[in-house]
C-alpha cells in the first residue's frame, strides 16, 4: 500500500478494535492486586498466593505466551479441600514458592488429619529456552507429612484452558468460544490444543512425574500413604506451543533435582545483567531492598524480539513492547545500563509508520503505541503494530539524544538517521492535524481509535473545568514540552555529524514553540499550565500533573516556574505519597479514577527531575521521600503501576488499584530514576565528562555509593555522604578518561 492510501476493514473488526482500545481502564477484571507474578522472556505467570489459578473468565491469573493464555485453570486439593496459604515468594523473578499447609481433613475410613500437619510447597519456575515459538514452565509440589500417624492421601491437580486472547481476558473484547481439543498421549501426559482463526495451533501439553494413579484430560490424582516425616515429590512439566501444524510434543520426565538446576541455570542468567549495570548501596537498607527488587522487576520485564531487547510495560496487560513506556523506562535507566535503549530505538525504528492506515492509526515517521502478537491481532480482529499515540514520536528523539550523552558515540545515530528524519517530518506535518503549530490527535471512538493518545490515555482522562470531556482536536501541554526537549536536544547530534544547518533551524524551531506554548497554554487568571489546548484553542482549565512533565521537558518559562511548583505541591495535588493526576479541587476528581486522582510513580519521578532542573531540590527530595514511602507498604517493595489518589492523612497506607500491573516497568523505573536525579548524574560522554549537580540526598539517606557508571567507553564508582553541611560527591575510583565535573559541592578524590 502505497502512502496515502487508505485500508479499509470490515465493520465488525472496526467496533472490535472500538471495544478494545477505547476503554477507560486497562481491564475489567474485579481485581489483581494479590497476585504473585513471575517472567522469563514472553512468558509469564500469574497465581494466587497459594499457588492456583482461578478459573473464570473475571480473572486475570494465568498462562501467558505471546498474547494468549495458555492455562487459565490450576488447582491443587487434598482431600477435595483447599489449602491455607503461609507464604509466597517471587524474588527471583524467573520463580515462585508458595508455602501451604492442611486444614483438618477426613482421611479413608474416617480418620483425621490434624490441621497444620502437612508441609505443601509448591514451586513454579519458568525455563528460557530462548525459542519464541515455545515455553516451558515447571513445577514441583512437595508434600511432607508431620503427623504423629501415618495419613492417607488424595491429592488432585484440576487444570484447563480457553486459549483467550489477552484482549479476551481482560473484558475489553467479548470472550469468544474456542474448541479445545485435548487427549491423553500416555498415562502421564496430556495435551489440551486450539486451532485459531490465523490458522496456528496453539497447544499447551501437560506431563507429570511420577505417573498419576489416575488422569483425565482435566485432572491429574495421585493416592498417597505418608509415615511421620515422609516427604513426597510430584513434578510437572508444562510447554506452550505456537505452530502451524498440530504437535504432539515428546516430554520427558522431570524430576526435581532437574528444576533445582535450572533455577540456579537461570538465576546465573538473570543476575548477569543485573551485575553488568550500576551497583548500588545505601546506608538505608529498606532503600536497598526496594531497589533490589526494581531492579528484579526490570530484569524480568526485559524482552526480546528478534534479537532486540526492551522492557515490556508491565504485566499482566501490557507484556509486550510499548512504544511510550518502553522508551521512558529506557531514559529512567540510562546511568545504570544505557544497552538497552540502544537496542529499544532500533526495534522501534523497524516498526516505524510508513503508510498512512486508518486500520492502525498508522502514518509515515510515527513511532508505534503497541505490538500484539496474538490470533487477533493476526487476523486483523485488533491493528497490530497499533500507533495510537501521539507522544511516543518526540519520546523517541528524545531517548536517541539521552542515549548519546551517556554512550557519546554518535553510530546510532548515523545508523538511524532516516528514521530520525521521518520522525522530525511526521511531528511537523502529521503531528499537528490542524495546523496551528501544536502536535495534537483527533480520534473518537467510533473511529475505533483510543480517544486520548497521550500517557492519559483512557476515555475520561482529559476534562474541562465543568467536567465535560475535551474536544478534538487535543493538543496535550507535556507533549508540546516532549516536542521542544525532542528538538532541542536533537540538535546537538545534528551539531556532532557535521549538519550545523540543520541542528540551527531545530533551535530555532524548538524556542518558537516554547514562546507559542508560553503564551496560549498558561492560565495566567489560575495560574496554571492549561492540561491541554482543544478544539478552537480552547483551553481545558483544571490542574493536573501534566505541567510537571513540562517542567522535565524545560519548556516552561522561568518566572512562571514558582506557581506551576505551588499547584503541583499543594494539598489538592499532592497527597504525602506523591502527586495526583487530578487535582482534588476539580470537578472530575476520583481518587480511584485511572488517571482522574491516582499516583503514578512514573510520573512523579519525571515531576521530580524537572523540579531539580529548575532548582527546586528540596521539593523534588520530597518526591522522592513520598515515593519511597509508598513502596514500603506494597508486597516485597514492589511500586505498582499506579495506586490510590487519597490523603496521606486520611489512610494509613497506599491503597491499592485494584487491577493495576505489577510489576510494572516505569513504576520499577522510578525509585532508581529519583535516586540518580537527586545525586545529579548528568552525562555528556562525547566530551568525556559527568557532571554531578547540586546532589542532595534526603535526610533518611546517609551515604549512597555506585560501582561501575558507564559513562562512553568510561567507568567510575561513587561515593555520596550527607552531613550537616550538605551532600559530598567523592570518586572513589575511575577507569577511562573521565573528567567529573561538579556543580554545588566540591568532589573529593
Amino acid at each position: 500500500m502505497s502512502s496515502g492510501q487508505i485500508s479499509q476493514r470490515p465493520l465488525v473488526q472496526h467496533q472490535l478494535k472500538a471495544r478494545a482500545y477505547s476503554q477507560r481502564n486497562p481491564s475489567k477484571v474485579p481485581t489483581i492486586s494479590s497476585a504473585v507474578t513471575i517472567k522469563e522472556r514472553a512468558t509469564f505467570l500469574l497465581v494466587q498466593p497459594d499457588g492456583n489459578i482461578p478459573t473464570g473468565h473475571e480473572e486475570g491469573y494465568g498462562l501467558y505466551f505471546r498474547d494468549c493464555r495458555f492455562l487459565d485453570y490450576w488447582e491443587l486439593r487434598i482431600n477435595g479441600a483447599s489449602l491455607t496459604s503461609l507464604m509466597a515468594s517471587a524474588s527471583a523473578g524467573f520463580a515462585s514458592v508458595h508455602e501451604l499447609s492442611n486444614p483438618v481433613l477426613v482421611g479413608r475410613g474416617d480418620a483425621i488429619v490434624p490441621e497444620l500437619s502437612l508441609r505443601v510447597r509448591i514451586e513454579w519456575v519458568l525455563e528460557d529456552g530462548g525459542d519464541e515459538e515455545q515455553a516451558t514452565l515447571h513445577s514441583v509440589v512437595t508434600v511432607t507429612s508431620f503427623s504423629p500417624q501415618p495419613v492417607d492421601l488424595e491429592l488432585t491437580a484440576r487444570f484447563g484452558t480457553r486459549f483467550n486472547d489477552v484482549f479476551e481476558v481482560s473484558g475489553l473484547v467479548p470472550p469468544r468460544h474456542h474448541r479445545i481439543v485435548s487427549r491423553n498421549i500416555d498415562s502421564s501426559s496430556v495435551i489440551l490444543a486450539n486451532r485459531g482463526e490465523d490458522g496456528h495451533w496453539r497447544s499447551t501439553a501437560l506431563r507429570f512425574s511420577p505417573e498419576p494413579t489416575s488422569l483425565t484430560e482435566t485432572q491429574a490424582t495421585y493416592q498417597l500413604h505418608l509415615a511421620t516425616a515422609e516427604c513426597w515429590s510430584l513434578s510437572i512439566r508444562i510447554n506452550v506451543v505456537v505452530s502451524s501444524e498440530q504437535v504432539d510434543a515428546s516430554l520427558k520426565p522431570l524430576v526435581r533435582e532437574a528444576v533445582a538446576a535450572l533455577g540456579k541455570q537461570l538465576h546465573s542468567s538473570r543476575n548477569e545483567w543485573l551485575e553488568r549495570g550500576l551497583q548500588v548501596t545505601t546506608s538505608n537498607r529498606l532503600l536497598k531492598q526496594i531497589l533490589d527488587r526494581s531492579f528484579s522487576d526490570l530484569a524480568m520485564l526485559r524482552t526480546a524480539l528478534d534479537g532486540d531487547e526492551y522492557f515490556a510495560a508491565g504485566l499482566p496487560w501490557f507484556g509486550t513492547l510499548f512504544g511510550r513506556d518502553s522508551i521512558i523506562t529506557a531514559i529512567q535507566t540510562l546511568a545504570y545500563d544505557y544497552t538497552i535503549a540502544e537496542r529499544t530505538l532500533r526495534l522501534l525504528a523497524r516498526f516505524q509508520g510508513r503508510v498512512v492506515d486508518e486500520w492502525r492509526s498508522e502514518q509515515p515517521g510515527k513511532i508505534l503505541h503497541e505490538l500484539r502478537l496474538g490470533a487477533l491481532a493476526q487476523t486483523d480482529h485488533i491493528p497490530s503494530p497499533y500507533y495510537g499515540s501521539v507522544d511516543a514520536t518526540p519520546l523517541f528523539l528524545i531517548l536517541m539524544a539521552e542515549h548519546y550523552a551517556w554512550a557519546g558515540e554518535t553510530t546510532l545515530f548515523l545508523e538511524l538517521r532516516s528514521h530520525v528524519e521521518a520522525a522530525l517530518r511526521w511531528i511537523d506535518t502529521y503531528g499537528d492535524s490542524d495546523g496551528d503549530g501544536f502536535v495534537d490527535y483527533d480520534a473518537t471512538s467510533e473511529d475505533g481509535y483510543l480517544v486520548n493518545q497521550g500517557w492519559k490515555d483512557s476515555g475520561d482522562a482529559i476534562v474541562n473545568a465543568d467536567g465535560s470531556l475535551a474536544t478534538a482536536p487535543i493538543a496535550l501541554v507535556e507533549v508540546q514540552g516532549y516536542v521542544y526537549l525532542a528538538k532541542r536536544k536533537i540538535a546537538d547530534l545534528f551539531t556532532a555529524t557535521g549538519d550545523h544547518q540543520r541542528a540551527e533551524r531545530l533551535r530555532q524551531e524548538a524556542e518558537a514553540l516554547r514562546q507559542r506554548f508560553n503564551e496560549q497554554f498558561w492560565i495566567s487568571s489560575e495560574g496554571i499550565y492549561a492540561l491541554a489546548l482543544q478544539e478552537g484553542g480552547r483551553p481545558c482549565a483544571v490542574t493536573s500533573s501534566n505541567s510537571g512533565q513540562a517542567l522535565w521537558a524545560e519548556i516552561v518559562a522561568a518566572e512562571r516556574v514558582p506557581e506551576v511548583v505551588r499547584s503541583l505541591l499543594d494539598d489538592t495535588m499532592f497527597t504525602g505519597w506523591g502527586i495526583r493526576t487530578l487535582a482534588a479541587s476539580e470537578r472530575r476528581y476520583n481518587p480511584v479514577g485511572y488517571h482522574l486522582g491516582t499516583v503514578w510513580p512514573h510520573d512523579n519521578s519525571l515531576i521530580a527531575a524537572g523540579l531539580r532542573k529548575y532548582g527546586y531540590d528540596t521539593d523534588a527530595v520530597r518526591l522522592f521521600s513520598g515515593i519511597f514511602d509508598a513502596a514500603t507498604h506494597f508486597v516485597h517493595g514492589r511500586l505498582p503501576e499506579l495506586f490510590a489518589g487519597f490523603a496521606r492523612s486520611d489512610i494509613e497506607f497506599p491503597a491499592h488499584y485494584p487491577v493495576a500491573c505489577h510489576p510494572q516497568a516505569w513504576a520499577a523505573g522510578s525509585l532508581p530514576f529519583m535516586l540518580r536525579t537527586c545525586l545529579g548524574l548528568d552525562a555528556n560522554a562525547s566530551a568525556g565528562e559527568l557532571s554531578i549537580v547540586r546532589p542532595t540526598l534526603p535526610p533518611w539517606i546517609d551515604r549512597v555509593v555506585l560501582r561501575g557508571l558507564h559513562v562512553g567507553k568510561s567507568t567510575v564508582d561513587l561515593g555520596f555522604t550527607r552531613d550537616a553541611a550538605g551532600t559530598r560527591a567523592t570518586v572513589i575510583k575511575r577507569t577511562g578518561d573521565l573528567q567529573v565535573i561538579t556543580v554545588g559541592q566540591a568532589v573529593a578524590e
